[in-house]
């Protein structure tokens, strides 16, 4: 946290995305780490077959990846200069979009808000993908609810990101 204050707000409320999204990542990293401890420590359910939970891995690891592309965004304010969905800058694949080459992958508000909004649409499919692998799969029903309310909540996640982006990113709705 001191290293991404240090970056910014000596003159305006502003810090590197970079570093914002460096310590998103950080504190979601040590959310997860707990949460997994915890739920461990509460249910003692038998494992799910190898393919499912091989699925769910690359699912939430994917997620993470996500919420890091949504720092990015947040950090270069970019929901605020591309304010259209389904397109992007009046395009489904605007112009533009690696104008820095692989650098537009974290300094190109475009590319940014490009790349969120596709990782958001992938994950929401892996999301009813796994809910629906899981829904045919030997596992106790605490697991099985819980694959459901995964692609319920990736449902109401990527309705909110579009209403933000739709409604020039309120803050309510963009925290």
């Amino acid at each position: 946290g001191w290293l991404m204050v240090m970056s910014g707000l000596s003159d305006q409320p502003r810090v590197s995305h970079l570093r914002l999204t460096a310590h998103l990542g950080m504190g979601l990293l040590l959310f997860g780490a707990t949460l997994w401890l915890s739920l461990s420590l509460r249910f003692t359910a038998p494992l799910p077959p190898h393919g499912l939970r091989r699925q769910a891995a690359f699912t939430t690891a994917a997620v993470f990846l996500v919420i890091l592309s949504g720092g990015l965004v947040a950090g270069l304010r970019a929901g605020h200069a591309f304010p259209t969905f389904p397109l992007l800058a009046g395009a489904w694949i605007p112009e533009g979009l690696w104008s820095m080459s692989w650098e537009s992958l974290f300094f190109s508000g475009l590319t940014v808000m490009f790349q969120h909004r596709i990782l958001g649409i992938l994950i929401l499919l892996l999301a009813y993908a796994t809910a629906f692998r899981a829904s045919r799969a030997p596992i106790s029903g605490e697991a099985r609810w819980a694959a459901y309310a995964m692609a319920l909540l990736a449902t109401v996640q990527v309705g909110l990101g579009i209403a933000t982006v739709l409604l020039h990113v309120p803050v309510l709705l963009g925290a």
